[in-house]
């Protein structure tokens, strides 16, 4: 007869982590619905430059508009 083997708490872990990361990516998808749907709600030259203004504060445009040549750093 075999020894009925029992899960590890890394083996444990893992699986919360699992539940918790579906959680936070639905949660994240969420707020995209929200913030992409309170672009629709604007006329389209306001939701243009809010969408230039949160562009260039996170990092995917320089300050002048133009796209970086490096978005991240490798």
């Amino acid at each position: 007869m075999q020894k009925k083997r029992t899960s590890t708490q890394e083996e444990r872990n893992d699986i919360m982590t699992l539940a918790t990361y579906n959680k936070q990516h639905e949660k994240n998808m969420r707020e995209m619905d929200e913030y992409i749907n309170s672009f629709k709600k604007l006329d389209r030259a306001e939701a243009e430059k809010k969408a230039k203004e949160s562009l260039i504060r996170s990092g995917v445009l320089n300050k002048d508009g133009t796209v970086k040549e490096r978005i991240c750093n490798l």
